[in-house]
């Protein structure tokens, strides 16, 4: 997780927007805001292989950054993929924020 929100820092994000959807559509002059959030989570098909396929799709900024080794890369990716891979285990997504509102 923290080397997710630092790679996401790096390269001009910001990993915990969503926490501050509200007050960013209010400063933008919107009324009615209304915000949600969802985290599905299961024990097999999209939720389970979220976490494992944003590693992978994070490692080359992760080893570019110097925040870990291809080695200790490899070495998550395989325990991430046994994890996945047994019938018993059960993954949630990251939160996901929504917000609407209404423009003035």
């Amino acid at each position: 997780t923290e080397m997710y929100k630092a790679v996401v820092r790096r390269n001009g994000g910001d990993p915990l927007i969503g926490r501050r959807l509200q007050c960013l559509f209010e400063e933008g002059g919107f009324r009615e805001v209304n915000t949600a959030v969802a985290q599905p989570f299961g024990r097999d098909g999209d939720a389970k292989q979220a976490v494992r396929l944003t590693f992978a799709s994070t490692t080359g900024a992760m080893i570019e950054a110097g925040h870990a080794t291809l080695e200790e890369i490899d070495d998550i990716q395989a325990e991430l993929d046994a994890f996945t891979a047994r019938p018993d285990t059960t993954i949630s997504m990251p939160r996901i924020f929504q917000a609407w509102a209404r423009r003035p």
